[in-house]
């Protein structure tokens, strides 16, 4: 059995029982999040007689959700203002409509990820290896975006260069699952990142603090801890022994991530408003619900035991585990 230490580690220990991507539904599908703004949060998207600008509501649902879902990239379809009423804190409330396209790969997400990473015509090891090598390569403007704003936030150096040694890693990591799919006569498709607009921090740090506890969350808390967890799993259980080393090495790497998201939380929080507090939480807890919601659809079961992902019973044992110990507060 492959041994793990470290506090992180030590809660993966009493848990390690299952991942997410037992096989996956990758239709894609219809979400709608509705999301209040204060007059002040709203005041950007405004024009000079205070009426909102024609763009503003899209802007919002995207400066919002973004255009990242925990299951896969996801495209803004339509936004309605339902109401407005000055008299309240909250004065809009806004609805969103997004189509997600889903991927079980887990892993720190840029956003602005603009592509999808499917790879068409491969069986489904050589599919399933070359989108884990295309989030793998994702990963890195991920974390070299991530140190750029914890540098421009003022974090603490350990933080910033930490984020850098991860981009570096998963460099490592993007280029071992691209032989590996090759192998399976499988291409890992490009990685397309949209630029994102430079955030406004004389003017508007709260929000980007804000955001960048959103991402953090969901991205680093719930998307790196699972991929982590998946790699040991895979490091045990991975029918051929070649792919159960790559995994042994990945699934440190990860783990070191992982903890790394939950320090950038730990520096994030009493920087962040009661308010502001909750949403985060709230955006963590929708991330995990994706999670039970997508575990355990569609592998092959010989593809599945190759790659030693476990079954969907063992999926949600692990999600029961995890959740009261790292996603519960």
């Amino acid at each position: 059995m492959v041994r793990v230490h470290g506090s992180l580690m030590s809660i993966f220990s009493v848990v390690l029982a299952g991942c997410p991507c037992i096989g996956f539904d990758d239709t894609p599908y219809e979400r709608t999040e509705d999301f209040t703004a204060t007059e002040e949060e709203a005041e950007p998207f405004e024009g000079p007689d205070g009426e909102l600008l024609p763009d503003a509501c899209e802007e919002l649902c995207i400066a919002e959700f973004g255009t990242s879902h925990i299951d896969g990239p996801q495209d803004l379809q339509s936004c309605e203002l339902v109401s407005y009423d000055p008299q309240y804190t909250e004065a809009y409330l806004f609805e969103c409509t997004f189509v997600v396209s889903p991927q079980c790969i887990g892993g720190r997400r840029p956003a602005g990820l603009a592509s999808s990473g499917t790879s068409e015509g491969a069986e489904p090891i050589g599919r399933w290896l070359a989108e884990t090598a295309h989030l793998e390569a994702a990963s890195v403007p991920a974390f070299d975006r991530l140190a750029a704003r914890l540098s421009a936030l003022g974090a603490p150096a350990a933080l910033v260069a930490a984020a850098r040694d991860a981009a570096r890693d998963e460099v490592e990591h993007a280029r071992v699952m691209t032989a590996r799919a090759r192998a399976h006569g499988a291409e890992p498709a490009a990685v397309r990142v949209d630029p994102m607009p430079e955030p406004d921090l004389e003017h508007a740090r709260e929000r980007e603090l804000e955001a960048l506890a959103v991402d953090n969350a969901v991205e680093g808390c719930v998307r790196e801890t699972w991929a982590a967890l998946v790699a040991w799993v895979q490091a045990e259980h991975a029918e051929d022994l070649a792919l159960r080393e790559v995994f042994v090495g990945i699934a440190r790497d990860e783990t070191r991530h992982a903890e790394l998201a939950r320090s950038v939380s730990t520096w994030l929080e009493p920087r962040l408003s009661p308010r502001a507090r909750a949403r985060v939480r709230a955006a963590r807890d929708r991330a995990v619900a994706e999670l039970r919601r997508t575990a355990g659809r569609g592998l092959p079961e010989a593809s599945r035991q190759h790659l030693g992902l476990p079954s969907r019973a063992m999926a949600l044992a692990l999600l029961d585990g995890l959740q009261p110990r790292l996603w519960a507060a």
